[in-house]
């Protein structure tokens, strides 16, 4: 692995565990203003939340957190028909995505048995758009990059679902990928490693394409 590069950890939630590591943790809607962050940080209201806040709240704080301008993503946002209410999921998720446009911020989308619902309310949604924690298939990928502003993120999928990973990391455009650690165990080494293998080239040019594609979002560290 190169020597001291930096590696983008697109979706997690805890610190950097090396000075090397570019992590954007999701803060939720937490008071960021409280938190002394030296990190860039997501923040949006999770599906599995929307019956905790009303939609004016929502909008208020998250608002707020992206004035802060320690906000790089608006995220993990989306829909999950495994919880209940979809249709006021989709409502917020419409809002949040209203909110990521004007300030010109990517989206960080949870998405679970949703694809064709998600893909109606991302027509009007440009800008960049990353499918964290990626299970799908190249037909998801491809049904919701019309646009052709839609990244997947691999995490623990690299692990315990390595040939259904390795399938997705040669479909998908390589453009397109990056890399996260989420809530996993694992260290964002570990993940670039295992991408590195399932896609059967050099650790090295593993680094120089997933940050390649990360500074295409979200600029140098």
């Amino acid at each position: 692995m190169e020597a001291q590069a930096v590696l983008y950890n697109i979706h997690t939630h805890r610190k950097p565990q090396t000075k090397t590591e570019y992590s954007i943790r999701n803060a939720y809607l937490l008071n960021i203003e409280q938190i002394q962050a030296k990190y860039p940080l997501s923040s949006g209201l999770h599906p599995w939340l929307v019956n905790d806040i009303s939609e004016e709240e929502m909008l208020r704080r998250l608002e707020k957190n992206i004035l802060t301008k320690k906000i790089v993503a608006i995220g993990e946002i989306g829909l999950d028909k495994f919880y209940p209410n979809l249709k006021k999921q989709q409502h917020y998720f419409d809002k949040q995505l209203a909110l990521a446009a004007e300030h010109q911020l990517p989206v960080i989308l949870h998405l679970v048995r949703a694809l064709d619902e998600a893909d109606v309310i991302l027509r009007n949604f440009s800008g960049p758009v990353i499918l964290h924690g990626f299970r799908g298939n190249r037909k998801v990928w491809e049904q919701l990059n019309k646009k052709g502003n839609v990244y997947a993120s691999f995490g623990a999928s690299v692990f315990n679902q390595s040939k259904k990973a390795a399938e997705n990391l040669h479909a998908i455009d390589p453009k397109r990928i990056l890399a996260e650690t989420d809530t996993a165990a694992y260290t964002i080494q570990s993940i670039y490693k295992e991408i590195s293998m399932l896609r059967a080239e050099p650790i090295d040019e593993t680094i120089k394409l997933l940050n390649s594609n990360a500074q295409r979002i979200f600029g140098q560290p």
